[in-house]
């Protein structure tokens, strides 16, 4: 049976992924409108894309120094992935540091 054209196609595991990763000013129209569906359907993944849209710059700017605050920022937020993401990096922190400055 195939689904009739009225049907909206949902899109991928891996379309929405790079939905959630991509930088907000290179998403569609269209994207957009799908992320928004998204988040409203499931809180969690809304408040997963803030705080990786928080994450993303630390990395491309080599902030080392806000991750401290980032950090902060998921503890208060209270989603068990990234909470357990952050204690991992608190760990790594005292290598992550020199790497981080050694590659800037």
């Amino acid at each position: 049976m195939s689904p009739s054209s009225s049907e909206c196609r949902l899109p991928t595991l891996r379309t929405v992924t790079f939905f959630l990763i991509r930088r907000p000013d290179r998403i569609s129209t269209v994207e957009q409108k799908v992320l928004v569906q998204i988040h409203e359907a499931t809180p969690e993944i809304a408040i997963g894309y803030t705080l990786f849209q928080l994450f993303a710059p630390l990395l491309r700017n080599r902030a080392d120094d806000l991750l401290f605050l980032w950090t902060e920022t998921i503890n208060a937020r209270g989603l068990a992935e990234f909470q357990a993401f952050t204690t991992v990096s608190e760990k790594d922190l005292a290598a992550v540091e020199p790497a981080a400055n050694y590659i800037s």
